[in-house]
């Protein structure tokens, strides 16, 4: 048995002009592909209006939904003018009666649909052979991947980018199916993107000659050039070297990647563990982000392995379910963010790399019961306080904008003559601002045309407010890799003990709304519930141990039980009361 596995290196310094601009052709296809799709969209609605039923249904839900979207703009302009969240009764009521019309509609459409079923399937069916004939060879991989005519984009990048816009297309399908607005929008450069390389079997179909020692030594040969690695080392030598010797390898990683057309690009990788000798490589993905107003750029190694021996005691049955509580413990105040219960043994010994490092001494992320049956998952106080670090930042950059900057703004145009013009905007529209990006693009352009000096006011708050944007950026990506390290480990601990592992499915949107367990009398209710789950990400912690599972060989049951987020408001309640016994049984027990 094999498993699927990545792993992810960062890559030192910005990446080669060659590369970003396989990412740039990249982001172009992508909005190639939308343009599509909304050409395919146009001819659709063009056959169904041949259909004068489903014309006149579509007609009135487009009406409702400009009513519901007016009706919207009204219920803020009150909220605006009374300086609340309350809105008139009159405009409530009207709100909801237009929800009601448009899923009356939606169902009536559902129904049309139905009767006319073969004619909308015979046009779907005409609509994907022009999506194939767009896209395929004679289409956009002609523009983009073609040989001698094209842009020169790698053909694997082509592959990669269509895979997800499918999936994406299915997502899109999916929430139209259910009368849920869903349409492709088109997105702007901002030099994030992805390369792919996919890593073929050579002519002799020897699978080892797709791993680590055979891409460092050059024995893989798949074409006139290949990817080859350089710096990895035997794991079961690296994990035994001292830790400055770890460094100094890691340092010394690099990767040549193949782009097409015969070009090839050096990557120096930091290698801080090692792919193991037997993992066959699949496919290596490079991406770049941007985080502030730099770019984080790392390499990803798709690999299949030997799945790894389940130990004999691996056998509990655990429940899992989500549900917020507020905690002032001898560790301080924490928000428990999901319970665990065993059914058949007691949880094992919480390992001590889920204490979080560097920050506070008995800061546990989990802590297990007396009993050793239950255990709670937490947000430390610690990690509480580092998160709210970022806020802070962005809170003092709108106090700047509001202090200083808007007023400056405002006064210069007045003031000066042709400063509007120049910047294409009224005092009306600074006064709406909100992003501290739209202000200092306006200096930025004023720095060298407008001799004032407010300008050079404007121009220290720019670079102020750039020292600040950064901060808060690599603090909120720093507190995001924490929590997903976190839920890394806990998902490792859970699956080390566990045979079988059942996890109701949360109701995320609902859970949103949700504030903890303890703070429901708070005026701030509804934000605390949203800043929970941006801080405690359960669905990524769903996702994350159902993936671990699957890779170790876990049996998963991911059901939906009743209403789970009014059930779980206290999670001081045990897993087995929500359900998870009576749902939960050994097979032994089936068989009596």
């Amino acid at each position: 048995m094999t498993v699927t596995k990545v792993y992810k290196y960062y890559i030192h310094g910005d990446l080669p002009l060659e590369l970003v601009e396989q990412m740039r052709l990249g982001h172009q296809l992508r909005n190639d592909l939308v343009a599509v799709e909304n050409e395919l969209d146009e001819i659709r609605r063009a056959k169904e209006a041949d259909l004068p039923s489903l014309q006149e249904v579509e007609d009135q839900i487009s009406r409702a939904q400009d009513l519901l979207a007016e009706l919207r703009k009204q219920a803020a302009r009150e909220k605006v003018a009374k300086g609340s969240r309350s809105i008139s009764k009159e405009t409530a009521e009207e709100i909801a009666e237009t929800k009601e019309l448009l899923a009356t509609l939606r169902t009536r459409r559902k129904a049309v649909r139905e009767q006319n079923r073969e004619a909308i399937r015979e046009a779907n069916k005409e609509i994907r052979a022009l999506r194939s004939q767009r896209i395929g060879r004679e289409g956009l991989y002609a523009t983009y991947c073609r040989k001698g005519v094209s842009k020169g984009l790698y053909w694997a990048t082509f592959n990669k980018i269509r895979q997800q816009h499918d999936v994406a297309l299915r997502n899109l399908i999916t929430k139209r199916s259910k009368g849920l607005p869903a349409s492709f929008k088109f997105k702007r450069w901002e030099g994030e993107g992805m390369v792919a390389v996919q890593v073929s079997l050579p002519a002799d179909r020897s699978r080892t000659r797709r791993s680590p020692e055979a891409l460092q030594k050059g024995e893989a040969t798949y074409g006139p050039l290949d990817l080859r690695i350089e710096g990895w080392v035997d794991p079961t030598e690296f994990d035994h070297l001292p830790r400055s010797k770890k460094r100094m390898l890691a340092r010394q990683g690099r990767v040549d990647l193949p782009i097409g057309g015969g070009r090839s690009v050096p990557l120096q990788v930091l290698f801080h563990r090692m792919i193991p000798r037997e993992a066959e490589i699949l496919e290596v993905l490079v991406t770049r982000r941007r985080v502030a107003n730099k770019y984080r750029s790392s390499i990803s190694f798709c690999v299949r392995e030997p799945r790894p021996p389940r130990p004999e005691s691996a056998d509990a049955i655990v429940g899992i379910s989500i549900g917020w509580k507020s905690y002032t413990g001898a560790d301080g105040k924490a928000i428990q963010v999901a319970t665990i219960h065993s059914e058949n043994r007691p949880l094992p010994e919480v390992p001590a790399d889920l204490v979080m490092p560097n920050m506070s001494e008995g800061c546990q992320w989990v802590q297990v019961s007396e009993d050793g049956r239950d255990a709670a998952i937490y947000l430390p106080e610690a990690y509480l306080h580092a998160a709210a670090r970022p806020e802070r930042i962005r809170s003092h950059r709108d106090k700047l904008i509001e202090d200083f900057a808007r007023p400056a703004l405002i006064r210069l145009i007045k003031e000066q003559e042709g400063v509007g013009d120049l910047l294409g905007t009224t005092v009306a529209d600074v006064k709406r601002w909100r992003s501290p990006r739209r202000f200092a693009r306006a200096t930025h352009l004023l720095q060298d045309q407008v001799t004032h000096p407010l300008v050079e006011e404007l121009e220290k708050w720019r670079a102020r407010d750039m020292h600040l944007w950064i901060f808060e950026a690599n603090e909120r990506d720093q507190m995001i890799a924490r929590r997903r390290d976190a839920w890394n480990k806990v998902a490792e601990w859970v699956t080390r003990f566990a045979h079988h592992i059942y996890m109701p499915a949360p109701d995320i949107a609902r859970a949103r709304l949700t504030p903890a367990h303890g703070d429901e009398k708070s005026p701030y209710a509804e934000e605390v519930g949203r800043r929970n789950i941006q801080m405690a990400a359960p669905g990524e912690l769903v996702r994350t141990i159902a993936t671990v599972a699957d890779r170790l060989g876990c049996v998963t049951t991911i059901a939906e039980v009743g209403d789970f987020a009014d059930r779980t408001l206290d999670p001081e309640t045990p897993a087995r009361r929500l359900g998870v016994r009576d749902n939960i049984s050994d097979p032994e027990d089936k068989e009596q």
